[in-house]
Formats: C-alpha cells, structure tokens, sequence
C-alpha cells in the first residue's frame, strides 16, 4: 500500500469527505476517525469510532487511533476542511516527512494568507494542516499526547517539539495549491487553552520525546 490518509472528522464536517474519497485506490486508503459518524469499512475506506468524556476537545485521540490503523509507512495527516488542487502531492514516495504549504479562506471565500511556507512557522512539523510523515517517526515518539485532550489546542506545538528533540527530520514543500476553507475558530484565551499551554510548557521542561499516553500506553 502507497499511503494511508488520517482524517478526525465529525458529521459537521461530513459534507466536505467526497472531495476525499478522489484520492483513494486499490494502492491506497482513507481511515475517517469519528465520534459523531457511523462505523463504515468500504474497500479502502473506513470510519472507526471512538468516544471522548470532558469539557474540552481536540483531535490527539482520534490520529493516534488512526495511525495505529494504517496500513502504510507513509501517512497523509489532513483534516477534512482542507481542500486539495494539487493531487501530485500524493506522489511523492520515499522516506520523507514533508509539510505541505496551505493557504487559509477568509469568510468571503477569497484566498487568504500562507498558513505555513519554508519562511513562516517552519520552525517545527506542528502546521500539518497537510502533511505526510513517515510512521516508523510517528510511533518513535508514541504519536500525540492525549493529556492534551482534558484542555485545548497546544497538542500540535507539542508533537512538532517533540519530534524535533527526537532528532527527526521533515521539510516544507511551497507552492501547494490547498487552502483550509473558512470556518469559526476557538480562542486561545479560554480555560481549556490555559491547562493544555501549562501542560506544553511542562513537556518542554522535561524534554519529553516519547509521551506515555500516546499511541501506546503505559498508564493503567
């Protein structure tokens, strides 16, 4: 198998799957991880569940889950809202962990700006708006730390840290025509935010690499 797609994806976001599904083949295949949409597995394309309890969210639990399911050493990390004009990015092979440049929507639904480039927060790997990494690099540093999910955000500064002190390394690839289309924002401001900021400057202060609740766990 080629590449193994990872999209969390909820029913409010269902509607955007079939500009998906195009990139999928008998080389390929597509694991929807969900806690809203029906369990499916149609050929290469599959929905797995999975339930969260907490006030606050965020999709560390579901890649984890979808990482441990792909089939492929080369993994696409995407979200369903991202909407792709260039499916040669799909074609590149090798063991590479490549972030692919991705423009961001304003609500008018005109073009806005560069989310991530080789100039613009490419200090770490944590903008994979769209990204391919290689597994064996995921699973060395044990995925996403699901202590993030009893706040929010700060999930992706800590992967993108993590596996930059494990000594793994990635590229940028500009001038990928993929924009993340407008939706509503959560703010970093709130209570969530200010636990899991706390929990990211504790790892750092650690050097943690490999977190202890990620894909595999340690914890009973």
């Amino acid at each position: 198998m080629n590449y193994s797609i990872i999209l969390p994806c909820e029913k409010d976001r269902a509607h955007f799957l079939n500009e998906w599904f195009k990139y999928i083949d008998e080389n390929s295949e597509l694991i929807i991880v969900s806690r809203t949409l029906e369990p499916m597995e149609l050929g290469n394309i599959k929905i797995i569940n999975y339930s969260h309890e907490g006030e606050y969210f965020n999709p560390a639990k579901a890649l984890n889950l979808g990482v441990k399911e792909a089939k492929s050493e080369q993994i696409y990390i995407s979200c369903p809202e991202i909407e792709i004009y260039d499916g040669e990015i799909f074609e590149y092979d090798g063991k590479a962990n490549m972030i692919f440049e991705v423009f961001d929507q304003n609500e008018n639904g005109s073009r806005g700006m560069s989310l991530v480039n080789s100039n613009y927060r490419c200090g770490s790997p944590m903008m994979y708006f769209l990204a391919k990494f290689i597994k064996e690099d995921i699973l060395d540093i044990n995925g996403w730390d699901e202590d993030f999910m009893n706040g929010y955000a700060y999930e992706d500064n800590d992967f993108g840290e993590r596996f930059n002190r494990a000594g793994k390394k990635f590229m940028v690839i500009d001038g990928v025509n993929a924009v993340h289309r407008w939706h509503a924002r959560g703010s970093l401001g709130t209570a969530g935010a200010k636990l899991n900021q706390a929990k990211y400057m504790e790892n750092n202060r650690k050097g943690v690499t490999y977190c202890e609740n990620g894909i595999n766990k340690k914890r009973n």
